[in-house]
């Protein structure tokens, strides 16, 4: 053991640098891997000619009853198979079409027959048709990375299946719901209101309707200000420019008389007595009166203005007016982007309640349609009938719905996946190191 915490000590800096390593690869092929959807819709194929007609009356012999059960399990693998064939994949991916489904086919310039097949392939690769265990539903799963695509993909294949399913599977519908297909849609229909109760617990400031009018009624009043503020500035940016030129044109009649070298020269002590004002006020306003620092810089304008000819008090009244008008300039951008700020945020929470309102409405459609459907199924057993208006083979019991969240990559098993293989090898390095050089460890 302590030949073993020597070598952790000894090759401590290569081991913390093949732990960086691999949790970094990790970390950035998780981060890199585009995201997968998986939409899930369960369905249910009934059996009515295998349920009732050729059930074993009393007084046959026990080949009759099992051929019957042989008989509805056929037909059951037999909707199983149509779903997984070629023929509803091909039906499917012509509807949708190859590039719309497969946007990496799109500049493929081979053959339109190997196009098909190699879209076959990969269409029956992401699709995952199971049957759930003691049931006759069956389960329908598409992966995708777009999340609207793939839900396209499974209301396509059942209708499609609805349509040709007379042909394939001519079974009829149970007169009778079984037990465990009622149970089924109670789990489900219980399981869509939980989902429901918890969204709007959890979302309760962006479901409520008053919360949303609040955020609108700021949102324009939020608007109306910043533009108020927006004039505001452009009035006062005018105004400066206007004084600057004023400030400019002080020296004009007496720029004329003088030579081009001395005009210059006035220019320049223009520009520098204007930014020793600013500089003057800034001072001021942070430290106030009585330091040193503004002592010098009145100084220095006092020099300044020793070098204008006349009309000093009128440059330093227009130099103050600039200085202020610019002070003032520079608050209404700090208040009109404090404004703008204050949009933006109304702006976000505006979206995000019309994301939390749209999958409140899918939540409350999914629970009025399962709770129909399983009063539909209570009722029609109650009389002993089928539910009126139910396809002749399939019911559907669970709509494709958006997913929220992908199902690939999983970041957060990934990433203690990458922390464990980094552990790992820096220990099995350091041990390697070791048993490399006898037991013997560096200094």
């Amino acid at each position: 053991m302590s030949v073993s915490l020597s070598a952790i000590r000894a090759y401590r800096l290569e081991m913390l640098l093949i732990f960086i390593i691999i949790v970094s690869v990790g970390t950035i092929i998780t981060c890199t891997q585009t995201p997968v959807f998986e939409v899930n819709s369960r369905i249910i194929v009934h059996d009515e000619g295998i349920a009732s007609s050729q059930k074993p009356k009393q007084g046959e012999n026990g080949k009759a009853a099992l051929g019957a059960i042989k008989g509805k399990d056929t037909t059951f693998n037999t909707a199983i198979e149509v779903l997984q064939g070629n023929i509803m994949a091909e039906q499917v991916i012509t509807s949708l079409g190859v590039t719309q489904l497969f946007p990496d086919f799109a500049d493929d310039t081979q053959e339109r027959e190997h196009l098909l097949r190699l879209s076959f392939d990969k269409f029956q690769k992401q699709l995952t048709v199971r049957p759930v265990n003691g049931t006759r539903i069956i389960r329908i799963s598409f992966r995708h990375h777009k999340p609207e695509i793939a839900v396209q993909v499974v209301n396509t294949l059942i209708e499609l299946f609805e349509k040709q399913g007379e042909s394939m599977i001519t079974s009829q519908i149970p007169k009778i719901p079984s037990a465990e297909e009622l149970l089924l849609l109670y789990r489900n229909l219980q399981q869509a209101k939980q989902a429901l109760s918890m969204f709007e617990n959890n979302n309760r400031m962006y479901t409520s309707f008053r919360s949303k009018e609040n955020i609108a009624v700021q949102y324009s009043k939020t608007q109306s200000l910043l533009a108020a503020e927006k004039e505001k500035l452009k009035e006062l940016e005018d105004k400066v420019d206007s004084l600057e030129q004023q400030f400019a044109d002080v020296f004009n009649s007496a720029d004329n008389e003088l030579n081009l070298e001395i005009a210059k020269d006035f220019e320049d002590d223009r520009a520098a007595f204007l930014q020793l004002k600013l500089y003057e006020y800034e001072l001021i306003r942070k430290y106030g009166e009585g330091e040193q620092l503004i002592t010098n810089v009145r100084r220095q304008l006092a020099m300044i203005k020793n070098n204008f000819p006349e009309k000093d008090e009128k440059i330093e009244t227009m130099a103050d007016q600039i200085v202020l008008a610019k002070t003032t300039l520079s608050r209404l951008k700090e208040k009109t982007g404090f404004i703008q700020r204050q949009l933006s945020q109304l702006e976000n929470k505006s979206g995000m309640f019309e994301e939390r309102e749209k999958v409140l409405k899918q939540l409350r459609a999914e629970v009025e349609n399962k709770q129909a459907l399983y009063a539909k199924f209570v009722q029609q057993a109650e009389k002993g009938q089928a539910p009126a208006g139910t396809s002749s083979y399939v019911s559907i019991i669970e709509k494709p719905m958006v997913p929220l969240k992908p199902i690939k990559p999983k970041k957060m098993r990934n990433l203690c996946l990458s922390i464990f293989l980094g552990l790992l090898c820096s220990l099995l390095y350091a041990l390697g190191r070791q048993a490399w050089s006898g037991g013997a460890v560096k200094a």
